[in-house]
């Protein structure tokens, strides 16, 4: 395990289900990156890194995603990390471990030891649809008691899926690279 919290750029991530994230902080990294020298391996690599995701993303999203668990985004770095985003909060070590265990048993079925995944928490604005013929939306992150069975059933399906990046994404990082004004 490799410790160290830093801020990393959000543009050098790909997101494979869940929602997709404004930027992170990385709380741990775990495992070993292989070596990647050529553009052919990196997208080999990816490759198997979005197999591996399809892999696990039923166990996950049912332990560990949200609403009922604290992970948001799945997806990958350009450093070859496989990258698991959380919710803003308080993570423990343990559950990184038990998590870590999960895709690392499913990597080894892939003939893959020692799979590098990074821990961090992502940073998240996003409008959920409930139901568009009614004008139903759901903000992430807001309480959920008021929500239906159904409701709560549509949100995990939707954090199963490949985000989209909003548009308000592109325009937020036009807002963050230049001065404080926000674009027009």
């Amino acid at each position: 395990m490799n410790t160290g919290i830093t801020n990393v750029n959000f543009d050098y991530y790909k997101y494979f289900f869940g929602l997709d994230s404004y930027g992170n902080t990385v709380i741990t990294r775990y495992g070993k990156l292989p070596l990647l020298e050529t553009e052919e391996q990196k997208e080999s690599w990816n490759s198997t890194l979005e197999e591996l995701s399809n892999k696990i993303k039923d166990p996950l999203a049912s332990k560990y995603m949200y609403p009922q668990g604290e992970v948001v985004t799945c997806g990958t770095n350009e450093k070859g990390y496989f990258v698991i985003l959380f919710k803003y909060g308080n993570v423990d070590e343990p559950l990184m471990d038990e998590i870590y265990v999960l895709i690392d048993n499913s990597a080894k079925e892939m003939k893959i030891n020692d799979i590098p995944v990074e821990f961090g928490y992502g940073t998240y604005r996003q409008e959920i649809t409930l139901n568009s013929e009614q004008g139903i939306y759901y903000w992430f992150g807001e309480n959920m008691d008021n929500l239906s069975e159904s409701d709560i059933h549509i949100i995990q399906e939707i954090m199963k899926e490949k985000p989209t990046t909003p548009v308000q994404k592109n325009s937020c990082s036009i807002w963050k690279n230049s001065s404080s004004k926000r674009p027009e």
